[in-house]
């Protein structure tokens, strides 16, 4: 766990550090199914993820989920439990994960909003001629930002792992098995997703 929550903190600062693309849901998915012994189902689920939201960005006051966690979690619930992988287990771990999502993504705007009082002060020390004060602001804004993804993964993956259990044991089976019908229908839904999306573009621009 310990080990899936630095790796988590290391793709989170690809948002901090320069947009490598490294946090996009489709390779933190393989990178996280990697580490958790299963490369397949992290391809899956973060295709299902990135299809699914493609058309989906943090525009203005909207808060998207942040995609990078959705799989991350998701990844790892699915496979935690060990064994062959459940259809259903992977459909509770990506609408556990979401909302979860939602909430770093929120987290993220009061670190971003805790940086620019901390870009005030700063700004008052290189005033005074304490041109370091430049380096030493980004240094401990990039622990802020590792130190809040990292807490996060440390509380959320075993929490998440409890509530799954729980749900898995208190959940009906004809539920299970709609869950593990619905879930292949997941890709259909991304296709038709991205072609609304591009469709979309293509009447804009004419």
């Amino acid at each position: 766990m310990f080990l899936i929550a630095f790796i988590s903190m290391f793709l989170a600062l690809d948002n901090a550090i320069g947009n490598f693309m490294i946090s996009r849901p489709f390779i933190s998915g393989i990178i996280t199914g990697y580490f958790m012994g299963d490369i397949k189902t992290g391809l899956l689920i973060g295709t299902f993820i990135e299809i699914v939201w493609i058309d989906v960005f943090p525009i203005g006051t909207y808060v998207a989920p942040e995609l990078m966690v959705s799989a991350i979690l998701s990844v790892y619930w699915s496979l935690a439990p060990g064994g062959s992988v459940q259809f259903h287990t992977v459909a509770l771990a990506i609408g556990l994960a979401v909302p979860l999502s939602i909430f770093f993504r929120i987290a993220d705007v009061w670190n971003r909003q805790f940086n620019s009082k901390l870009l005030a002060i700063m700004e008052k020390r290189v005033d005074k001629g304490k041109e370091n004060a430049v380096s030493i602001y980004v240094y401990i804004s990039l622990l802020i930002f590792a130190a809040k993804a990292f807490l996060f993964f440390i509380v959320f993956l075993p929490l998440g792992n409890v509530i799954l259990d729980w749900a898995e044991s208190i959940i009906p089976l004809f539920v299970k098995q709609g869950l593990d019908a619905s879930l292949k229908f997941i890709p259909v839904l991304g296709f038709a997703v991205a072609f609304n999306f591009f469709r979309k573009k293509k009447y804009e621009s004419t």
